[in-house]
């Protein structure tokens, strides 16, 4: 008797609390500040280049090796840079082993795609959101 007493009590309390879930498409939660998401490739925003020298220590200290780099031995410029997003751990040490901080770990977390070739991201991508915006001074 006493059970279903502190059981009934349980349920009435936890009846009048505000709920935990939020309804996700249309309500978002504020990501926290130390949260991990996609991988951005940083470029300066004065000179608008790559700030990765392709130097190795990110596809050295990646554990699961999903991180590809080549480099132009002659100009000793980036030629690719290729990260497979689809078996990411999103554990930070590929961002944490770049001397240069070319590699920032994003809020982005919606990363759902119809196909597995679509995580796997090239300079291109990986600049996407990275690269500064050029803002309009005059209405056209």
């Amino acid at each position: 008797m006493k059970g279903i007493l502190r059981s009934l009590i349980t349920v009435t309390r936890n009846t009048f609390k505000r709920s935990v879930t939020v309804l996700y498409p249309h309500d978002r939660i504020m990501v926290p500040y130390n949260s991990r998401g996609s991988i951005q490739l940083m470029v300066d925003p004065d000179t608008r280049k790559i700030l990765c020298d392709g130097c190795g220590q990110c596809e050295k200290s990646c554990p699961l090796k999903l991180i590809s780099i080549e480099v132009d031995i002659n100009n000793k410029k980036l030629k690719s840079f290729y990260i497979d997003i689809s078996r990411c751990m999103f554990c930070g040490f590929c961002e944490e082993a770049c001397t240069k901080k070319a590699l920032k770990m994003s809020f982005n977390y919606e990363l759902t795609e119809k196909d597995f070739s679509a995580l796997k991201y090239d300079i291109k991508k990986l600049t996407k959101h990275a690269r500064p915006k050029l803002r309009k001074f005059w209405k056209t």
